[in-house]
């Protein structure tokens, strides 16, 4: 299999490319890596040491090269930023390669979903947010509802607890700038069988999980899950769809600053006779923090990092009330060592090998209209996640 990941240089990027050469993925031959930065890719090139591994150097923008660059691969993982979706959707579909990204904030899913008809003229499968959340959120909400003979709520949560002293250095668990979207933007819930606009970080809620994670704040985001789990639930009478994250406080305080002093905007700023754009300058600031650091010291060592998603979903079974509750949950394990937001790389990367061995018919599809359940817990499980599943019903 010949699969390229477009931004595999970054945070998740790169995590996918070290899934797709590692031992629990069987059958790749060649993992094409795309990005901007000649350096960076010449830099994880040498660090991978793999001959598998390729590098061309191309903007998510340039749709001429992206095409040329991707014919005869048979799947494409876009981990670049999300407002670059629909370009290299376009490339994807010119050149008849396999899709597949991390999601689109709600509002860019609904504009790819629109390319749905001509995916399935040209016979290429597109997969949309197939990442930790969206992605795994879709597939375990799928799996309990397949469960019930009809569905009345879907609630679903994402949360990280980190055991250990912090790091003195800022390390964003994902994309800054999706992180600030997420605590700057008003989100979409599906509540009484309506979308609603709510505030950002509304909708305060103290979940219990279980240990180590214990009783975290989690609170609405704008997140892409409520942009299908309502339309391909529908047929069960689903009438609510909910997201909500907890992040650890160190986050929350630095995203809530940078928020208020102006990041959360997308405008450019006019400095020293010079435009500049500001999340540019920060992802940029964030990154060389990061390298400075590093050359002293591991900037995350000392940090513990624990993640859980967990779904809840209410509904009838032969004619009883019956919720299924389907925790997911990442541990700190050595396994992982090297391998950025294994969460999120790991269904990316496993998304990808099934596009790329035809699992997946023509169109342009949300994880839980596509995936086969049982197929990706098996692939979880083996690559050392939990997967806990509590049922509870009324008499």
């Amino acid at each position: 299999m010949k699969i390229a990941v477009l931004g595999g240089t970054g945070i998740v990027g790169s995590g996918v490319v070290k899934d797709l050469l590692s031992e629990w993925s069987s059958g790749v031959s060649q993992v094409l890596i795309i990005g901007r930065n000649f350096k960076k890719l010449e830099n994880l090139k040498q660090t991978l040491r793999d001959e598998k591994v390729s590098i061309e150097v191309a903007d998510a923008t340039d749709k001429l090269t992206l095409v040329r660059i991707l014919r005869g691969i048979e799947a494409c993982v876009n981990a670049a930023q999300y407002n670059v979706n629909l370009n290299v959707m376009e490339a994807c579909l010119e050149a008849e390669t396999p899709y597949l990204d991390l999601g689109g904030m709600y509002y860019t899913t609904l504009e790819q979903k629109k390319l749905h008809g001509r995916f399935v003229e040209r016979g290429v499968p597109a997969i949309l947010g197939m990442g930790s959340a969206p992605g795994s959120t879709n597939i375990l909400a799928k799996y309990a509802a397949d469960q019930l003979d009809s569905v009345e709520k879907v609630n679903i949560y994402d949360a990280i607890k980190v055991i250990g002293p912090e790091s003195q250095v800022f390390v964003p668990p994902y994309s800054i700038r999706t992180l600030l979207e997420e605590y700057s933007a008003e989100s979409v819930q599906f509540i009484d069988g309506e979308l609603r606009k709510v505030p950002p970080c509304s909708g305060k809620e103290i979940v219990d999980f279980p240990p180590p994670f214990g009783k975290i704040e989690c609170y609405y985001t704008l997140h892409s899950e409520i942009a299908t789990l309502p339309y391909s639930l529908k047929a069960k009478g689903v009438k609510e769809v909910t997201w909500k994250l907890g992040q650890p406080d160190y986050i929350k305080k630095v995203a809530a600053s940078l928020v208020a002093v102006g990041f959360g905007v997308v405008k450019k700023v006019r400095l020293n006779n010079m435009v500049i754009e500001p999340l540019d300058f920060l992802e940029a600031l964030i990154q060389q923090n990061i390298e400075e650091h590093q050359k002293i010291k591991s900037v995350t060592s000392e940090e513990q990092s624990y993640e859980i998603i967990r779904v809840f979903v209410a509904g009838r079974k032969n004619n009883k009330e019956t919720n299924y509750t389907i925790d997911l949950i990442k541990e700190p394990l050595k396994e992982y060592e090297g391998i950025n937001d294994p969460m999120t790389s790991m269904p990316a990367s496993i998304g990808a090998q099934m596009l790329a061995r035809r699992e997946i018919p023509p169109g342009v599809w949300a994880p839980e209209e596509c995936i086969d359940t049982n197929k990706f817990f098996e692939e979880m499980i083996k690559r050392r996640f939990k997967i806990i599943c509590s049922i509870s019903t009324m008499f």
